[in-house]
């Protein structure tokens, strides 16, 4: 009897591992057969009886996140890897016993999605007319907070934030550079900067350029952006 009950709980899990790998797996994309770098993809995955909670997703070298609750089928995928032309997902169905990998797909990874990527200086992003006062230094406590450089993805539902690695910078009046200072290691305004915008005039423009951004394996370059004061 102990045998037959053996037997019998043996096929009932060959039966199961049988059904799982032969579901039917659906991935969606924006785009077919590709995905975006330095932004958010929304993809679907669908898995053919079985609830989201059970599929079980890996990547191999970008990141995948679940959208809102765990019986969403809707994620988000990025990649911040410059050096990488191709990713793999594979899906997987968690059971009482294991996971059974049921599918595997390759994509391609494209940069085109660069361009949605803009320079932001607190609420300016990209190019802006503001007052000097909106680009002075805060405190809080003892705590002084310049203004900041920062590289956004710009129109998306879950959006990246970039870091600023170094950057440049040049004060124009009258058609004339009146100031500039290169390659400043750090996202953050200097003192030397911020006097200079206190100190500006009606019309004179603040010019970003050659800003390096920050991503996960690499840097790239960034034209910027430009303030005109009010």
């Amino acid at each position: 009897m102990k045998k037959f009950f053996k037997t019998a709980i043996l096929i009932l899990i060959l039966v199961q591992q049988l059904k799982t790998y032969s579901q039917n797996v659906a991935i969606e994309l924006t785009n077919m057969h590709v995905l975006y770098k330095y932004v958010p993809n929304l993809i679907k995955i669908v898995v053919q009886n079985t609830p989201p909670k059970n599929v079980i997703i890996k990547t191999k070298v970008g990141t995948l996140k679940r959208l809102h609750e765990e019986d969403s089928c809707l994620y988000y995928y990025w990649c911040s890897k410059c050096n990488v032309t191709q990713e793999q997902i594979t899906i997987g169905v968690r059971t009482n016993y294991n996971i059974n990998w049921i599918d595997s797909t390759g994509y391609g990874l494209k940069e085109d999605a660069k361009k949605s990527i803009l320079i932001k200086i607190r609420g300016c992003i990209g190019d802006c007319v503001q007052e000097k006062e909106y680009f002075k230094i805060d405190t809080i406590g003892d705590e002084i907070i310049p203004p900041r450089l920062s590289a956004p993805t710009i129109n998306y539902d879950f959006d990246v934030d970039y870091k600023v690695i170094k950057y440049s910078v040049e004060q124009i009046r009258n058609n004339s550079i009146i100031y500039r200072s290169l390659n400043i290691v750090q996202d953050e305004f200097t003192r030397e900067l911020s006097n200079k915008i206190e100190e500006s005039k009606s019309g004179d423009k603040f010019k970003f350029f050659d800003v390096y951004v920050g991503f996960d394996n690499c840097e790239e370059v960034f034209e910027g952006m430009t303030i005109t004061i009010k």
